[in-house]
């Protein structure tokens, strides 16, 4: 293996690895939690779970008012808030701040297995797939993005990642997932080096068994 071809492939590991953590990142601050770094994003406003929620039900379901009137919306809110200050998940924390809201006469209790399967920033999957990880091609070590992903890197290790999907800047803008100097690059890098330096550790030690082969075969001779 020449020196060209493993920067070449370093830089494929690198943009597949950005890609990994990226939408590992995404999908656990998805589900209202927090990514290995701590960050997580605000959850979905009441109106939102609401219209999420009377969306996905069957048209054939009995219809309900989903409304709440300006008191009763100021109040779940300030119940929500304040569970998740007191440490609730947003899934608890919306569970609660519904069924006081709804002894009170809001008519738009949600029910809890809705709340545990709805998800922060998506509604059609299709940013959340265009950050999914693509394909390495070892052979020509060449990455592969998957549609909707700007994932380039130059000769000097310039790259631009993301998502060409119209909406994604204002997404990362209101729930970011991916920010400049994200410690997702660095953690990326690291991983990109250590696939690099596993098979070049592999060649080495195929080449010293070789070696030995040969060596055994001439004291034959």
């Amino acid at each position: 293996m020449n020196t060209d071809y493993l920067k070449r492939l370093y830089h494929a590991y690198f943009l597949y690895y950005c890609f990994f953590f990226l939408h590992e990142s995404f999908m656990e601050k998805a589900k209202g939690g927090s990514d290995q770094f701590g960050r997580k994003w605000h959850p979905l406003s009441m109106s939102t779970l609401s219209r999420k929620y009377y969306r996905s039900r069957p048209k054939t379901a009995a219809k309900t008012k989903g409304r709440l009137t300006p008191e009763l919306t100021r109040m779940w809110r300030g119940i929500y808030y304040s569970k998740l200050k007191k440490g609730k998940s947003s899934v608890e924390a919306a569970q609660i701040a519904w069924a006081i809201v709804k002894a009170k006469g809001g008519l738009t209790g949600l029910p809890p297995e809705f709340l545990e399967k709805v998800l922060i920033n998506i509604e059609t999957h299709t940013l959340e797939k265009s950050l999914r990880p693509g394909t390495i091609n070892i052979r020509e070590a060449r990455y592969t993005p998957r549609p909707n992903q700007q994932a380039t890197i130059d000769g000097a290790g310039n790259y631009q990642i993301g998502s060409t999907v119209p909406y994604a800047s204002e997404v990362n803008e209101q729930r970011p997932y991916l920010q400049k100097n994200d410690p997702i690059i660095g953690l990326a890098k690291a991983q990109a080096k250590a696939k690099i330096k596993e098979i070049i550790d592999g060649q080495l030690r195929k080449k010293s068994m070789a070696d030995d082969n040969k060596k055994r075969a001439k004291r034959r001779t």
